[in-house]
């Protein structure tokens, strides 16, 4: 059970809480032993000069001549805040050359959005061709940028890649050594949106990273009049990568550019004089594109083609591709959506869940960016046989981004999640369909399942086989994920409920097994089996080319089972079918690739690992970091993490021993044990929670911090990956996104020390919207008649030097009144991942545990749930706290790492005293450690 241990002190103590973050906002910046560079290391030099038209400028750049220089010049900027200068370039490594000197500041080195590295170029006087070098990116497309911190000045003077960036020449195509596509005849004109202001949006959906230099795109008004003649400046666009063009002006970046010039009649109206057209030239000039809509009738120009006209959005839709973004030339391809500018077209509002239960309930999906007003849309329910049920018409209703209504049968009182629609229906899991449809009665989105056979409504379609409908007297009908929508069969399919919040998986790739057979597991998340009759699995080599295309012969894979894929000869079974041929390229440490379709060809799954060369299928998203390659393909394959939905990310699947046709293993937390008796600090990495770890599971790392320090683990980056940060005995919490020797410094100043019990370094997923960890400090002080009290500092901005904190009163915790001793340890992790997937703080002081689950935004905390952690059985000596999720469940636990026995101790549950420990021995391969954190050794 929990034990309520909320110790509350007087509200006189906000008091002192305040003066703490006062005196936090007057602290200074951090000291100059901050550790910022280092040495260039050669490479082959493929040298972009800075005023190279390959590089890109924001803002204002002198050009100062400089014999010394590279090139004999460098540039160097005015101080404002928009300058920057821009490169793409592909590989694993680029080198800054720089300037240094007096007056000179801090050159902040940014790849892909993310600041990688600041360098201090002050100096007593000026030299040239210093450099600072990223040699640990992923061999792919980047886009670089450099600009001054904080409005300073510095002088940039040329860049280096480890392999050639985009060449001048426009003949060269993008290959493994870097280059471009001469002439663009995929990218595609992908949305338009006539909203304010009015934009267009463009789509590479090649593989070559195109130059769009020169390039014109026109604009006509419903009347066929041409109102914008845009010209391209500078500018190449990456595979899979969108730009938008908008009207007006604005200062360009790296996806959006302005075109000084308005767009005057495009508006949002489905009648009447409203439409346009948009015409995508190449400089010679040659059209490559065309669309148009509404009432315009302007032709297709030469050299394009297209047939029909697509209906003008009504507010607040834009008009897009499908999510396939297929190029027929015909009015097939478009429909009204929801704005997904720079990003992939999406419907915009979906039906997302049907329970038919008790109440029967229908579910709606926001997936965009912006809210949508329902307030007289409609709702029609269908029963079987096809009778209609009810007609509900939404009242004044607004539904946010990303948020999802539920609308039940019968009557109640509306909240903002919850509407009542007074009717009753009687659909089941014999059959039913739900039809929603605009203010103007134009369809929005339909579904039907079992024996239903309700026409589909004009305006939308629902196509392929039947739904598999569960058994369950109550279950729901549900998407795959909220945003799919095909207008498929295969969008759908039997689910427990998940009403107001992310639905479960339905069919997909579980495991890929590299060893002898090769083989992939199809696992049935639903909760009906699920006829595979003519699916298609595509095995992919490290170069993205089809190795075996395998078709599902006649077979249904029963809810809740998995079914083998296995290379090479045999006797097909409920549990294994056979390709026939083999699998050449999947091998040790080799990337490669497969993809799961259903019988019409619609991707359904899709999964990548070693390398982020292998190219996406169509029509399938994998987003994230990539997942590695496997070192051993005997014990290990590659899982999906049994507590993800199907994310589509890189960071649902790790490395894992294999669990062919049972639920896999995962991708828990491990732990780091830290020797800080020796210079440098030495970090132990453990794989695994095998007892001992193997041989290869725990490599050994210098980490050459700053100073000394208490060790934490976090990811910084929100690349997925959890890398050390120290709070150093200067105050100030260091943090590196790198593993390995030498690694980078960046620093946040805290200034919090000493304490009256002492300060202690925490880091955590305190927002729960952002992809990166937090870092935090956990500050003490005397409270007459009970002792300790504590207050939490935390910031989520891991890139500001000194950026403002945010702080929670913790209380008093575990107090000497009430007869407890000992060392204070503090750990945060996430205990009810059900509810908000957030980490909070815990405190444990000797055998007890204190933890809590309120935010760390909400200023009060209250630590009203305990836990009786005692000694395991045989620990001599101190141990450390440790907080992780070691079965991968989603629910972090606790667990106690000995420095002097080489043990770690850990618990599976929140229990107060259930006294089930388990026992890792991890030994010290680095010497006796002092100190201990979590790690999760893949993404």
């Amino acid at each position: 059970m929990n034990e309520n241990m909320t110790y509350r002190v007087h509200p006189r103590l906000f008091i002192i809480l305040t003066l703490m973050a006062l005196l936090i906002s007057l602290m200074p910046q951090i000291a100059s032993d901050r550790v910022f560079s280092q040495d260039p290391t050669p490479i082959e030099p493929k040298k972009i000069e800075s005023d190279d038209p390959l590089v890109t400028r924001a803002g204002e750049w002198t050009v100062q001549i400089a014999p010394d220089a590279s090139g004999g010049s460098y540039l160097y900027n005015s101080g404002e805040a928009v300058a920057a200068l821009e490169l793409p370039f592909y590989g694993a490594s680029i080198e800054i050359i720089f300037v240094s000197g007096p007056g000179l500041g801090t050159l902040v080195v940014e790849v892909d959005g993310t600041v990688l590295r600041t360098v201090m170029t002050a100096a007593d006087s000026t030299s040239y061709q210093h450099s600072t070098r990223l040699d640990y990116l992923t061999e792919e497309w980047h886009r670089l940028r450099v600009y001054a911190q904080a409005g300073g000045v510095i002088g940039v003077d040329a860049f280096v890649a480890a392999n050639n960036p985009i060449e001048a020449d426009d003949e060269i195509r993008a290959n493994d050594e870097g280059g471009i596509q001469g002439t663009p005849t995929s990218v595609v004109i992908n949305e338009v949106d006539m909203g304010t202001p009015d934009a267009i949006e463009l789509y590479n959906p090649t593989s070559d990273v195109i130059n769009l230099t020169g390039y014109g795109v026109r604009t006509y008004a419903y009347n066929n009049a041409l109102e914008v003649n845009y010209t391209f400046p500078t500018f190449y666009i990456y595979p899979g990568q969108y730009v938008t063009l908008r009207e007006g002006a604005g200062t360009n970046t790296a996806n959006t550019l302005y075109m000084n010039q308005n767009i005057g009649n495009w508006i949002h109206e489905n009648r009447g004089a409203s439409g346009g057209a948009v015409v995508l030239s190449t400089p010679y000039p040659s059209p490559v594109d065309f669309v148009r809509w509404g009432t315009a009738t302007i032709g297709a120009p030469a050299g394009t083609s297209f047939t029909g006209t697509p209906p003008n959005p009504v507010e607040p839709y834009t008009l897009g591709r499908d999510a396939n973004s297929d190029e027929t030339d015909s009015a097939s391809d478009w429909s009204a959506q929801c704005g997904t500018l720079g990003s992939r077209n999406e419907r915009c509002l979906v039906i997302s869940e049907v329970f038919y239960g008790d109440p029967s309930q229908i579910e709606l999906y926001n997936g965009t960016d912006r809210a949508i007003i329902l307030t007289g849309y409609d709702v029609l329910v269908y029963d079987d046989p096809d009778t209609l049920d009810i007609t509900y018409t939404f009242p004044a209703y607004t539904l946010p981004s990303g948020a999802f209504v539920t609308l039940r049968e019968g009557t109640g009182t509306d909240s903002s999640s919850t509407l009542y629609m007074g009717q009753t229906t009687g659909f089941n899991n014999v059959g039913g369909a739900v039809w929603l449809r605009d203010m103007a009665d134009v369809s929005v989105d339909f579904i039907r399942w079992g024996a239903a056979t309700v026409a589909v409504p004009a305006g939308t379609s629902f196509t392929g086989e039947a739904i598999p409908v569960p058994s369950l007297v109550q279950g729901s009908m549900a998407r795959r994920s909220p945003l799919t929508d095909d207008d498929l069969t295969s969008d759908w399919c039997g689910q427990v409920n998940t009403l107001g919040r992310a639905n479960n998986p339905c069919v997909v790739i579980n495991e890929v097994d590299m060893g002898e057979p090769d083989g992939i597991e199809i696992y049935n998340a639903s909760t009906a089996a699920y006829p595979l009759d003519g699916w298609q699995i595509r095995f992919m080599d490290s170069g993205g080319n089809a190795d075996i295309p395998f078709t599902v012969p006649v077979f249904t894979l029963a809810a809740g089972s998995y079914v083998r894929i296995v290379e090479g000869m045999g006797t097909n079974t409920a549990t294994t079918l056979y390709t026939t041929t083999t699998i050449g390229d999947w091998v040790t440490g080799v990337a490669g690739a497969a993809s799961l379709h259903d019988s019409t060809g619609t991707p359904i799954d899709y999964v990548r690992w070693g390398s982020p060369a292998v190219p996406l299928t169509a029509d399938t998203g994998f987003a994230g970091p990539i997942p590695p390659a496997l070192t051993d393909d005997v014990l290990y394959a590659l899982g999906r993490s049994p507590r993800s939905a199907d994310r589509d990310l890189g960071t649902d699947w790790c490395p894992q021993p294999k669990s062919m046709l049972a639920r896999n293993t995962g991708c828990g937390s491990t732990v780091v044990t830290f020797n800080t008796d020796v210079t440098p600090d030495y970090g132990v990495f453990y794989g695994s929670l095998q007892s001992p770890p193997g041989p290869t599971e725990y490599p050994t790392l210098p980490l050459s911090a700053p100073v000394e320090g208490q060790w934490v683990m976090g990811d910084w980056d929100g690349d997925g990956l959890k890398t050390p940060g120290m709070y150093g005995t200067n105050g100030v919490f260091y943090h590196t996104n790198t593993l390995g020797p030498n690694p980078v410094w960046d620093g946040t100043w805290f200034g919090l020390r000493g304490g009256y019990v002492g300060v202690y370094a925490v880091a955590g997923r305190f927002n729960n919207a952002l992809s990166n960890d937090c870092l935090g400090v956990v500050d003490s002080g005397f409270f007459p008649g009970y002792g300790a009290a504590f207050a939490l500092y935390f910031t989520c901005d891991t890139v500001t030097v000194n950026p403002s904190k945010t702080a929670q009163w913790l209380s008093v915790l575990l107090p000497d009144a009430h007869g407890f001793s000992g060392q204070f340890e503090f750990d945060a992790g996430n205990y009810n991942p059900a509810v908000d997937n957030r980490d909070t703080i815990a405190c444990r002081r000797g055998p007890f545990i204190a933890y809590t689950n309120t935010s760390a935004y909400i200023l009060e905390s209250a630590f009203n749930l305990a836990q009786y952690i005692g000694e395991p059985p045989g620990v001599s000596g101190p141990t450390t706290f440790v907080v992780g999720d070691w079965n991968n469940d989603g629910t972090d636990s606790f667990g106690l790492v000995s420095p002097t026995q080489g043990y770690f101790w850990y618990r599976n549950d929140l229990d107060w005293n259930s006294g089930l420990y388990t026992a890792q021995y991890i030994g010290w391969p680095a010497g006796v450690g002092t100190q201990a954190a979590t790690w999760t050794p893949h993404p």
